[in-house]
C-alpha cells in the first residue's frame, strides 16, 4: 500500500512539473507569435510606403517623358545653369556683415 501511495505523490508531482512547463512553453510562444504579428505589420507598413514611392516615381518618368517628347525638354546640364543672387538677399547680405 505505501509503495501505490509514493507512486500516486510522484506520479502528481511529475504531472504538476509537466503542466508548469506546458504553460510556459506556451506563454514563450505566445510572445513570439506577437513578435512576429509585429513584424508583419512593420514589413506591410514598409511595402505600402515602397508601393507609393514608386508610384511617385513612376508618375515623375511619366511627365519627364511628356515633357520631352511633346515640348522638347530636357534637363539642364550643370554647365547651363546659371545662379542669379536677388536684390533683396544682396542688401540683407551686406546689413549682416556690418
Amino acid at each position: 500500500m505505501q509503495i501505490a501511495k509514493n507512486l500516486l505523490i510522484c506520479t502528481c508531482l511529475i504531472s504538476a512539473i509537466a503542466v508548469i512547463w506546458v504553460r510556459h512553453e506556451n506563454r514563450v510562444q505566445i510572445i513570439e507569435l506577437h513578435d512576429i504579428y509585429e513584424q508583419r505589420d512593420n514589413l506591410n507598413t514598409e511595402w505600402q510606403k515602397l508601393k507609393i514611392e514608386l508610384a511617385a516615381m513612376s508618375r515623375h518618368d511619366q511627365l519627364a517623358n511628356w515633357a520631352r517628347a511633346s515640348h522638347s525638354m530636357f534637363p539642364a546640364n550643370e554647365h547651363s545653369v546659371i545662379f542669379l543672387r536677388s536684390q533683396v538677399a544682396s542688401a540683407a547680405d551686406r546689413e549682416l556683415s556690418r
